[in-house]
């Protein structure tokens, strides 16, 4: 449930059929649209319990082979952590405009987008479970020991719910290291290493740092680029500091080892990476 600005809207509109044109997905009333990213579009939509739900709607050359993508919403149903967004059903559409296209329906996290979030030094300590269900993911708890990578952790894919939890949303981008790996992320946040399309764990450490840096400082675009170039300037712990490396054999192994409520933190970044709205 996240809005990518890198998406040119009005062409992601054209490709996508009207929604009124299909009232239900996977018996879901769609109610609006909430977001458009590199693989399709978000809407909220109402269950027959009347529930709210997310779904997701990815485009044909995303879901590639439909088996496999009914295979992967299987197991990503199993993955049960509140600092993730839950999946509850998934399949490849059939029939109807929207054949070939594949739907994912979801909670609906009903909060606000960390998208500008300045959380300070309070950032370590609230997206600490977040770290954990991302080493939860890494350890194959959900996936018979296999490896997930999220591939796409960043401000605007965490959302603050009204029970206070931050959850990741996007379900989607999870793969299991040696599958379909090919490119998705965006820049300021993906690792390196992800252009090549041979990644693992390492990558969404990279991007958990990255998110960490800028939801302490406030910092985003040209500063925090700026920043993210300078790691050893930053005031940070030095696990941060490696996590940014752009060698992956250099970041720690673990997202919590970048998170330690018990300290205060202040970035202060060179002068020639300050920018407004950074701690310095």
């Amino acid at each position: 449930m996240t809005v990518d600005r890198s998406i040119d809207r009005t062409m992601m509109a054209r490709e996508a059929p009207a929604a009124r044109r299909l009232p239900t997905v996977l018996g879901m009333q769609l109610r609006h649209r909430v977001g458009v990213g590199g693989e399709g579009e978000v809407w909220a939509a109402t269950a027959p319990d009347t529930s709210l739900r997310a779904v997701k709607l990815i485009r044909p050359d995303i879901v590639a082979e439909p088996v496999a993508f009914t295979r992967r919403a299987q197991a990503l149903a199993r993955i049960d952590d509140a600092a993730l967004v839950r999946v509850l059903n998934a399949r490849v559409l059939g029939t109807g405009e929207w054949a070939g296209w594949g739907a994912m329906v979801m909670e609906f996290i009903d909060g606000e987008p960390l998208d500008d979030a300045h959380l300070g030094a309070a950032a370590f300590a609230n997206l600490e479970p977040l770290a954990l269900a991302l080493d939860r993911l890494h350890d194959g708890e959900w996936s018979d020991g296999d490896a997930l990578v999220h591939r796409d952790v960043k401000p605007s894919n965490l959302i603050r719910a009204g029970d206070g939890r931050i959850v990741l949303v996007d379900p989607s981008t999870l793969r299991t290291v040696g599958g379909d790996m090919t490119y998705v992320g965006t820049p300021l946040f993906v690792a390196p290493e992800v252009l090549t399309g041979r990644f693992g764990p390492p990558a969404d450490v990279y991007s958990f740092a990255a998110t960490l840096l800028a939801l302490h400082s406030g910092a985003r675009g040209d500063a925090l680029a700026a920043m993210l170039a300078q790691p050893d300037a930053l005031d940070v712990p030095e696990p941060m500091v490696d996590a940014l490396s752009s060698d992956p054999g250099d970041r720690p192994l673990r997202c919590t080892d970048l998170v330690d409520s018990t300290r205060t933190i202040v970035v202060r970044p060179t002068a020639e990476a300050a920018a407004p709205g950074v701690d310095v």
